[in-house]
């Protein structure tokens, strides 16, 4: 039977290939039976995968390994190419266009009776920044950072195109601002507020706002703004978050504060404050969904006091982010370097680190921290900059606060992690040199990257070919069985496929039913056993790893390397799926 092939011939496709004058990027989705990609890198243990064809013009030999989950390397009889696989049966491959025509690749492919559809991959020009209108706030197009990462904006940090995502969801998402010194203003709006200090002019309570005749920094209303500062009225900055419900906690002034005091406002944001001491401080409805913390001090270690501050909240789904501090240096800013928290440094308007932005194996992320709009105090016409990481906290506490109202219900574990995971890595001087922690943020990436988490596979530990249909099994079984022991390996799918760049997923197993943080707590409770790490989303093992789920819970941890140490977060993300019954190919 005669095989249905899709030849995209499109002139303006053509005419965007050619301006790429180094490759001819073709989509290419395979005959009948698409390559899996999960199995993708079993397979490639295989020769098998290897396809050749020559070019029918120019006569050159063009060899290729179909892809697995990450870039495999293409090769020619004299220049090396790339391919990449998408979430689709279809993968990209790019061949060198000093070796053949675009005219010549397609028809040589096509020929080939390999492929299902062989296509150009187009070069489209962007129209404008979303099919949504911009907010009309008077500074916003000065706010860079808000808008798309493009050549000419590689400051762009996708905010609008990561709102314009959740658009369609009503719920607001809470957001802490642990700081000094707020200041009400016409284009900023608190849904509460408290003051867990006192001083000259205030007592503990609920008067939070600095008065008028009072000098101050009002460094706690230029980070709130960031975050939250009215959208699409007019008038002074627009806020990274839309729909956003602030709480200003006051902690100090004059731009300290005590570090207990801190981890007070954090207990308060899991619900797990004792409010004696604390008078008028109402209880909230349900933990806050993100704090921000746009201080903190250099010290040897995490406290104790904040260590369990962080685990309670971590526990509640309350993600931390905290700014990373401004000595340009390898010290450790706390709470910032604590486990648990997500640790903020600063880009500059190159994308370079910022002059002053610590750095080191603690580092998070990375966001835009030189020249951010801020409001200062009353009038929203008098928007000024704000320079540090204390502006590139908020930025990264706004992506999460934004990625939150697609899946209110994620871990703040598995948030901190996609924060890392989906951001645009760097490969500045600077960032060489001293490291920016996993790159650069990506508002639009980590909200795109939850919503698919949240529809796609949970956790789970199953048959490497459970995921495919009965005819696939055969096929693979038929072409690679005797290459490859694919009847007797398993898999388990951590983060639907999501790879790390700085965590390792380690996977513990504990007798069934029995918490597996009790032990953080109890000196004779079990303790979790570590069954494998790994740093794939998807990690294929055989049978030799023994797996009971009969007798075992088991759940990961994200860990990561600081200071030559494996750090490990104290919480636990569950496997609850399971299923290793061999297909019916298998017994054939």
């Amino acid at each position: 039977m005669e095989k249905l092939f899709t030849i995209s011939l499109i002139t303006t496709a053509l005419l965007a290939t050619s301006a790429q004058a180094d490759t001819i990027r073709v989509v290419l989705s395979d005959s009948d039976i698409g390559q899996s990609r999960q199995m993708a890198a079993t397979m490639a243990q295989s020769k098998s995968l290897k396809t050749c064809l020559t070019a029918q013009e120019s006569g050159e030999v063009i060899c290729f390994t179909k892809p697995h989950s990450k870039a495999a390397q293409f090769s020619t009889s004299q220049i090396a190419s790339t391919a990449t696989a998408n979430a689709s049966n279809h993968y990209l491959v790019e061949i060198n266009s000093e070796i053949t025509t675009a005219e010549d690749l397609l028809s040589s492919l096509q020929h080939t009776n390999q492929f299902k559809t062989v296509e150009l991959d187009s070069l489209a020009t962007s129209q404008s920044d979303t099919d949504v209108l911009p907010p009309n706030d008077s500074f916003h197009d000065l706010q860079s950072y808000l808008h798309g990462n493009t050549v000419d904006n590689i400051q762009g940090l996708g905010f609008e195109l990561a709102n314009h995502l959740v658009s369609d969801i009503e719920d607001k998402v809470s957001v802490m601002i642990i700081d000094t010194s707020f200041a009400n203003s016409n284009d900023m709006v608190y849904s509460g507020g408290y003051s867990f200090t006192d001083n000259d002019f205030a007592e503990i309570g609920k008067d939070f706002i600095i008065p008028d005749n009072v000098a101050s920094d009002f460094h706690g209303t230029g980070v709130a703004s960031i975050v939250g500062a009215l959208r699409n009225n007019e008038t002074g900055i627009a806020g990274a978050v839309d729909n956003v419900s602030l709480f200003a906690a006051r902690v100090g002034t004059g731009g300290q504060a005590w570090e207990y005091t801190i981890a007070q406002a954090i207990l308060y944001a899991a619900q797990e404050l004792d409010t004696t001491n604390y008078p008028d401080l109402e209880p909230l409805d349900k933990p806050m969904d993100v704090v921000n913390i746009s201080m903190g001090s250099i010290d040897d270690a995490c406290s104790f006091y904040m260590t369990d501050a962080i685990r309670l909240a971590q526990a509640k789904g309350v993600l931390i982010v905290a700014s990373a501090g401004n000595e340009n240096t390898n010290g450790k800013l706390y709470p910032a370097s604590c486990s648990g928290i997500v640790n903020a440094g600063a880009l500059s308007s190159t994308n370079e680190k910022s002059n002053y932005s610590n750095y080191g194996d603690t580092l998070s992320i990375s966001a835009q921290g030189d020249n951010i709009y801020v409001l200062s105090r009353g009038d929203a016409t008098n928007a000024v900059t704000m320079s540090g990481t204390s502006a590139s906290s908020p930025l990264v506490a706004a992506a999460a606060a934004i990625a939150k109202r697609a899946d209110n219900n994620i871990q703040s574990s598995v948030l901190s992690f996609l924060i890392e995971s989906t951001s645009r890595t760097h490969m500045t001087a600077s960032c060489i040199s001293f490291g920016c922690g996993a790159g650069q943020l990506d508002a639009s990436a980590l909200t795109q990257a939850v919503i698919d988490l949240k529809n796609g596979n949970k956790p789970q530990i199953n048959h490497a070919l459970s995921d495919e249909s009965a005819s696939e099994q055969e096929w693979y079984v038929k072409h690679f069985g005797d290459k490859v022991p694919l009847c007797t390996t398993n898999q388990v799918n951590f983060l639907n496929g999501n790879s790390a760049k700085l965590n390792t997923f380690k996977l513990s197993r504990i007798s069934k039913g029995t918490s597996f943080t009790d032990h953080l707590d109890n000196e004779t409770a079990e303790t979790p056993v570590e069954v494998l790490q790994t740093q794939d989303g998807i990690l294929y093992f055989d049978e030799a790893t023994q797996i009971d789920n009969e007798s075992f819970d088991y759940a990961y941890q994200f860990c990561k390397e600081i200071g030559g140490n494996q750090i490990c977060d104290e919480d636990f993300v569950q496997i609850h799926e399971f299923s290793f019954e061999s297909p019916e190919a298998c017994s054939i």
